[in-house]
């Protein structure tokens, strides 16, 4: 995704203007809220990062349409970084951080959510 690729060459300005015009054209996209926390987190913005986080579990509550194995995954990715984020809030290491990613990555989800939201070991 061409999102991800700006984000891992440290073009934050540009990643974040193209995941915030995409939220904002598909608003219902649980995703693409994701994504954009993902963006935000990676720039350093963790207060922003944990809003969209918190939003996209919201918008999980409302989405008929997304599988509850789906719903499961992304509930549980953005649980993760929620926890990581006051982990470094508070200036403390999340020491299972590596066995957590383990358990949410074996977590059943369709191709394209796994691609895009696989946590790094």
């Amino acid at each position: 995704m061409r999102i991800q690729r700006l984000v891992q060459r440290g073009e934050f300005d540009t990643a974040k203007q193209l995941a915030s015009k995409l939220t904002k054209s598909q608003q219902s996209s649980v995703g693409l809220k994701v994504l954009l926390a993902d963006v935000l987190r990676e720039s350093g913005n963790l207060s922003d990062a944990a809003t969209w986080y918190e939003n996209a579990k919201e918008a999980l509550k409302g989405e008929e349409h997304v599988s509850s194995e789906n719903r499961r995954f992304l509930n549980a990715y953005s649980n993760f970084h929620l926890t990581g984020i006051e982990f470094d809030r508070a200036g403390q290491r999340f020491a299972s951080r590596r066995e957590f990613a383990e358990l949410i990555n074996e977590l059943e989800a369709e191709p394209r959510y796994k691609k895009v939201f696989t946590i790094p070991i």
